[in-house]
């Protein structure tokens, strides 16, 4: 996980992923890069634990998980 989190995600990669705050929890986000599947692990501080998957069917959801992740990125790296 450490690997991958601290590297931009390109167009060449078969999934993309940013950290999102839920609550105070701190989040992995991986997704498709539609947007159209993701995947949520939660940061245990010693490990990771996933948490949650599913299949985004509304644009406007892949829309706005796609605007979180170029905002984190962008934040991040501007």
């Amino acid at each position: 996980m450490e690997a991958f989190t601290n590297r931009r995600p390109t167009k060449a990669d078969s999934v993309v992923w940013w950290k999102n705050d839920r609550k105070g929890e701190i989040n992995y986000v991986i997704a498709l890069p539609d947007f159209s599947y993701l995947m949520i692990v939660r940061d245990r501080k010693t490990y990771v634990l996933p948490w949650t998957q599913y299949h985004v069917d509304q644009q406007n959801r892949r829309d706005k998980s796609a605007k979180e992740c170029h905002a984190y990125w962008q934040a991040r790296n501007g």
